[in-house]
C-alpha cells in the first residue's frame, strides 16, 4: 500500500524528466499540471492510506526539484536568456540562485515540523510562475530586448520568497480557517475570470493573486 503515494510521486518526477527531454511548451504546461496533481494526491493518499514515511518525505522534495525547479528553469533558459548573444555565465546566475533557493527550501521543508501553512512559498508554485510567464510570452510574444531585465528579476523574486518567513497559506485546515478559505476562494476566482479571457494567462494569474493573498495573509496572522 505504501508504494501507492510514492507511485504517484514517481509520477511527478517522470513527468519533471519529460519535460527536461522534449523542452516544448505545451508539453511542459501538460507534465507540470500533472505532476502538480501528483503532488497534492500523494501526501493526501498516504495520510489516507496512513502509510506516511520518511521515505515519501525524502522522494517527493527530489520530485519537486526536479519537476518545478530544474526542469522550469532550464525551459525559461532556453526561451528568455539562450537567444544572447553574450552567453556569459552571468545570463544563468538569476536562475542558478533560483535552482539553489529552490533546493534550499526543500532542504528546510524536510527537517522542520508539519504546519498547517508554508513558511516561505512552496516549490510547486515557484516553478509554475516561471510556466506562466513563458505561456504570457508565448501568448503575446513580448519584445525580449525590451522585457529581459524583467525575466532576470523574476526568477529572483521568486527564489526570495521560497526561502522567506512569509506564512503562505496551504490546502491543510482550510475548512476551519474562514480567513484561507476567503483568500482561497479569491484565488479560484482570479483563475476562472483570467480562465475566460486567455488560458494562457490563467496559469500566472493564480500563482501571482496567490502569493500576494498569502503575503496579506501572513501579515493579518501576525497581527492577530
Amino acid at each position: 500500500m505504501k508504494w501507492i503515494p510514492n507511485g504517484l510521486t514517481l509520477l511527478n518526477l517522470s513527468c519533471g524528466f519529460i519535460i527536461l527531454v522534449y523542452q516544448d511548451l505545451l508539453m511542459t504546461f501538460i507534465c507540470v499540471s500533472i505532476s502538480c496533481g501528483a503532488d497534492i494526491l500523494d501526501g493526501a493518499v498516504a495520510r489516507r492510506l496512513k502509510v506516511n514515511s520518511n521515505l515519501g518525505i525524502q522522494l517527493d522534495s527530489l520530485a519537486d526539484l526536479v519537476s518545478f525547479i530544474v526542469a522550469p528553469s532550464l525551459l525559461y533558459y532556453q526561451h528568455f536568456l539562450n537567444g544572447s548573444e553574450n552567453h556569459s555565465i552571468l545570463n544563468i546566475l538569476p536562475l542558478i540562485f533560483f535552482v539553489s533557493m529552490g533546493a534550499l527550501r526543500l532542504a528546510i521543508f524536510n527537517i522542520s515540523p508539519s504546519t498547517f501553512d508554508f513558511k516561505g512559498l512552496a516549490t510547486p508554485a515557484a516553478g509554475i510562475t516561471l510556466v506562466g510567464v513563458l505561456l504570457l510570452q508565448y501568448k503575446f510574444q513580448i519584445d525580449q530586448s525590451i522585457t529581459k531585465s524583467i525575466f532576470y528579476i523574476i526568477p529572483l523574486v521568486l527564489a526570495f520568497l521560497m526561502v522567506s518567513n512569509f506564512q503562505m497559506f496551504s490546502l491543510k485546515g482550510v475548512s476551519k480557517n474562514p480567513t484561507k478559505r476567503l483568500f482561497l476562494s479569491l484565488v479560484v476566482l482570479v483563475g476562472l475570470i483570467s480562465l475566460l479571457f486567455s488560458p494562457y494567462c490563467s496559469v500566472l494569474s493564480i500563482t501571482v493573486s496567490y502569493i500576494l493573498f498569502s503575503i496579506i495573509y501572513h501579515f493579518l496572522m501576525n497581527r492577530k
